[in-house]
């Protein structure tokens, strides 16, 4: 099984292929100039700027909504990182 890093990658190599054969590129063309003329990003920036608006939109959000109530619990401290209590 792949790790999502690795899926990912995947991912990313396949893409590339995809829009190299869709322009008709040779294999050996660089990435960046194949992105470039495409205008577009790698697919890892996409990923993160659909992570960053979602977490904008239900940030904007009332605080009486569930998401953003999660979203804020999730935030806490003392769930990543909880505290050992002596006893």
């Amino acid at each position: 099984m792949f790790s999502q890093s690795q899926s990912r990658a995947k991912a990313e190599v396949v893409h590339r292929q995809f829009l190299k054969q869709s322009l008709g590129f040779r294999k050996s063309t660089t990435n960046q100039i194949v992105l470039a003329e495409l205008g577009r990003f790698p697919l890892q920036i996409h990923f993160w700027q659909q992570i960053l608006h979602y977490h904008n939109r239900v940030n904007a959000l009332p605080n009486s909504r569930f998401d953003k109530l999660a979203l804020i619990e999730g935030q806490q401290p003392s769930l990543l990182f909880p505290q050992e209590t002596d006893q």
